[in-house]
């Protein structure tokens, strides 16, 4: 991790750009979030294991529904803003590809209202889903890949993932 810059010249410390330093717990906190505890050091497409892993802990995990689920994405896609920027900045990077909290609120949407999101066909379904628009970047998915910070590394996985949920609820109504 890059040190510290020096403080600018004028003194004035709204100037000074780097992150401000950390307790090492809140380090070790936002860094594990931020990676999905390590799956984003994956040196093979991490966005994708980071997926694969956002969706294990789907089955293993997701018994809310409903409004259950909406509060989940929206508090995980506030932490994962907050973390995913944290590292950005750490390591001045726009968007760094070990940061795979995106994929893990990305998948969360992609199942949103989705009862039982247990059957194999619909978890790969869904995991597809996301991947292709995750990848493909429609609009406006595109547009809210350039919004600042950890808002820009985010929202465009979670829009990305609305889509997908959208193609998902599609399917399994005609399935």
């Amino acid at each position: 991790m890059p040190s510290p810059s020096p403080p600018s010249p004028a003194g004035n410390p709204s100037d000074n750009r780097t992150p401000p330093p950390q307790h090492p717990i809140l380090h070790f906190i936002n860094y594990n979030v931020a990676t999905v505890c390590g799956v984003g050091l994956s040196p093979i497409a991490p966005g994708t294991v980071g997926s694969a892993a956002a969706l294990l802990l789907i089955w293993l995990f997701y018994p809310a529904y409903g409004w259950a689920q909406v509060l989940l994405l929206f508090a995980v896609t506030a932490l994962a803003c907050y973390s995913a920027n944290w590292l950005a900045e750490a390591l001045d990077t726009k968007d760094p590809s070990l940061v795979v909290v995106d994929e893990l609120a990305g998948m969360l949407a992609t199942f949103l209202f989705i009862p039982q999101p247990y059957d194999w066909k619909v978890l790969i379904a869904g995991f597809l889903l996301f991947r292709l628009f995750d990848i493909w970047k429609p609009w406006p998915v595109n547009r809210l890949e350039r919004l600042p910070g950890g808002f820009g590394i985010v929202l465009d996985d979670v829009m990305a993932g609305f889509y997908a949920t959208s193609l998902l609820h599609l399917g399994l109504w005609y399935w």
